[in-house]
């Protein structure tokens, strides 16, 4: 019994923080008013009961200001048991639905880790590390918050490694399904989704290409013709200090991917054909980096429609194109000069430029990025932005940052956020704060005023 106790005991802890916090808001019904304080529990669990598994949990309870009473929950949690080649994982509110796709990039993990406020999803994932030079990854995976499920597959086999460049061939094959309830009355609605890749490697350089079809049922609506999508791709050619990458990629009207937010209503990628170029230029015996970037593609798909049916009757053109020159100066500062502009059908529609310098030390950091925008059309008014950050470290204990945010144009305004910590030690930290770093971040024009103190107690 004492040995058995010792067993499930080994590599067993506790940890997590406790936050006590109390806010001030300018807006308030009383100017500045003290709002209720506010109490955060963070707690995690891990254990490795025996040999090949490890479990994990992470807890949360929080009260606010309208509720005094407080409320649980479980941030995410796991179970994971593994032998030489094999893995599996059960895991809630965890983000482990990733499988390769090197370019169509047909899963993306926001997309099915069911995102409310953090993720929510329930998962069941398999994976076979290198038995035999062969790769594998199965993941169910449940929505909690919507009537869903989603279907992930994807298995890749090296056929050929060689060479003192690591000269390789890899195929890969992967099947993809989402099944939803929408509420509509019409049954089960899916998307079925199968591709192939390959992944040849040679002095250095890659060629790689991908293929995938799909099918969809969605009410009464069936999509099955035009529902392919290709992109193959050379990458790592170096001609002397010149590395270049050249992609060449057509999508299916009707090639839809729910797990992806690439072939989704999200980003809309219907109905492209087009390349994308990419030239980087390491200037010789100088810390000087020279990129130009190239997107250019026509398609007959109607943006100001989010539905997957509206097309035009001909195609338009739109050609993205990027400029930078990265440098390295002595002291550790670093600068950028960049460039960007959007063609669309051969009229300038969007264009910016900026300057950003950053230095970082041991003691402090800073960056400032000046941005001007719109300034390629004469459809919109140029505007400009300058952005900038400090942090500096007094000592061991204190540490000051400062954000600031401005914007000069038809409309100028200013937006600071400050914060100042401090090490009380013991696992203890003291945090002052004014304003709202996100709204900093964000080039919020809405000055947020807000005075924030809280304590955190590291366990």
């Amino acid at each position: 019994m004492v040995y058995a106790s010792s067993v499930l005991m080994a590599g067993t802890g506790v940890g997590g923080y406790y936050e006590l916090e109390t806010a001030s808001y300018e807006s308030s019904d009383f100017r500045w008013n003290i709002a209720k304080p506010m109490h955060h529990l963070n707690l995690k669990l891990w254990s490795d009961p025996v040999k090949g598994s490890d479990l994990y949990a992470e807890c949360g309870a929080w009260s606010n200001t309208s509720d005094p009473q407080a409320k649980f929950w479980l941030v995410q949690s796991h179970a994971r048991f593994w032998q030489q080649h094999h893995e599996l994982l059960l895991t809630a509110r965890e983000e482990r639905h990733w499988i390769n796709s090197p370019l169509l990039r047909l899963v993306d993990v926001d997309k099915v880790k069911d995102d409310q406020w953090g993720p929510k999803a329930l998962a069941l994932r398999y994976d076979l590390h290198d038995l035999a030079g062969t790769n594998a990854s199965a993941v169910v995976s449940r929505y909690t918050t919507t009537p869903a499920f989603a279907y992930i597959g994807k298995i890749n086999k090296n056929i050929w490694r060689a060479g003192p460049l690591d000269d390789s061939l890899e195929m890969g094959f992967s099947a993809l399904r989402k099944e939803w309830d929408d509420g509509s009355g019409w049954g089960l609605n899916w998307n079925d989704v199968f591709s192939g890749d390959l992944n040849l490697g040679i002095l250095g350089a890659n060629f790689i290409a991908e293929y995938a079809i799909s099918s969809d049922l969605e009410g009464e609506q069936k999509y099955y013709t035009d529902s392919s999508a290709w992109c193959m791709e050379l990458r790592g050619m170096r001609i002397g200090p010149l590395y270049l990458t050249w992609n060449r990629y057509n999508y299916g009207k009707y090639f839809h991917d729910r797990l992806s937010k690439k072939f989704d209503l999200d980003d809309h990628n219907f109905d492209r054909d087009g390349y994308y170029a990419e030239a980087v230029f390491l200037v010789p015996k100088k810390t000087i980096n020279l990129t130009y970037k190239r997107d250019d593609f026509v398609s007959s798909y109607d943006e100001d429609n989010n539905d997957y049916d509206s097309f035009f009757a001909s195609k338009w053109r739109r050609e993205w194109n990027y400029a930078e020159v990265y440098t390295e100066l002595v002291g550790n500062l670093k600068t950028k000069l960049a460039t960007d502009w959007t063609v669309k059908q051969r009229t300038t529609t969007t264009g910016s430029a900026w300057l950003e310098l950053s230095s970082e030390n041991q003691f402090a950091y800073a960056r400032m990025r000046a941005k001007v925008k719109d300034i390629y059309t004469s459809t919109s008014e140029p505007y400009f932005t300058i952005d900038m950050e400090t942090g500096v470290n007094f000592g061991d204990r204190w540490r000051f940052y400062w954000h600031l945010a401005d914007l000069v144009g038809s409309n100028i305004w200013s937006n600071s956020f400050y914060q100042l910590r401090y090490m009380v030690g013991w696992n203890i930290e003291a945090y002052f704060e004014f304003g709202s770093n996100m709204d900093a971040e964000a080039l919020s024009a809405e000055q947020n005023g807000l005075l924030k103190s809280f304590i955190r107690i590291n366990f």
